[in-house]
């Protein structure tokens, strides 16, 4: 069944064999996923027509098996599976992340001595700063903190509005989703021209990488920067890139 949503068209499978053949075809919603790579995360435009090029599909695997495919490493979809498949839903990868977080969610809580009272603390309030600070710096280091003031807190902005700017209302109906993920991204944006600048690419290149280091945390960062540097993105849009991972 199709139905309008706004400017979208939506479309609803119904059935156990029509929902099951989906599903056994690695479906994959590429329209959606243009729009939250271009409204929700805010790719330039350049770069978004990467993704669209590939006509291969979303997919790790290609969507047609024709002569005329490029070299995996030369699809975009494929090496960007390839790259979370490797450094983020990899068992080493797991395992180093839950110690890096266990190691600086202890120095969150370490702000609050055993044995010492502390009054006007909200539960929630508390989880979402000090365990998102904890994961972030899990994941790219403690710098992305040390160098945007507020950052936390203009994460949780963005979160409030990030899969409704995904329908891609226009800036002046959605001003105040906008300036959330302009914020965020500027921030990571400037995290990531600092770390680029200051890591050593050459020699990162020629050595086993490190579970985790602390100029651009962990392996799953520092593999979708080389992704996004074999793929000659812009500048503009690595702040993209590194807002949708922290969202995820």
């Amino acid at each position: 069944m199709k139905c309008r949503l706004g400017p979208l068209n939506l479309y609803l499978v119904g059935g156990h064999s029509s929902v099951s053949a989906i599903f056994r075809s690695s479906f994959t919603s590429e329209p959606w996923i243009f729009r939250i790579l271009e409204h929700t995360a805010k790719y330039v435009p350049s770069d978004l027509a990467k993704f669209i090029k590939d006509e291969s599909g979303g997919a790790t695997l290609p969507r047609n098996m024709n002569t005329d495919l490029p070299v995996p490493e030369k699809r975009i979809w494929h090496a960007m599976h390839r790259t979370h498949e490797e450094f983020l839903v990899s068992a080493r990868s797991v395992n180093a992340f839950a110690a890096s977080f266990q190691t600086f969610y202890s120095q969150q809580l370490a702000i609050y001595p055993v044995g010492e009272w502390v009054e006007d603390v909200r539960v929630l309030d508390f989880l979402r700063q000090n365990m998102a600070a904890a994961a972030t710096r899990s994941v790219l280091g403690p710098k992305i903190i040390d160098v945007n003031p507020g950052f936390i807190d203009a994460f949780w902005n963005y979160e409030k509005f990030a899969e409704t700017l995904a329908f891609g209302l226009p800036s002046w109906l959605n001003q105040r989703a906008v300036r959330a993920r302009e914020r965020f991204r500027a921030m990571c944006g400037k995290w990531y021209a600092l770390a680029d600048q200051e890591f050593d690419w050459d020699i990162a290149g020629s050595q086993q990488d490190p579970d985790w280091e602390p100029i651009f945390g962990s392996q799953i960062s520092r593999g979708l920067a080389r992704w996004a540097k074999s793929f000659d993105f812009s500048a503009d849009s690595m702040g993209a890139v590194y807002i949708l991972l922290l969202f995820g």
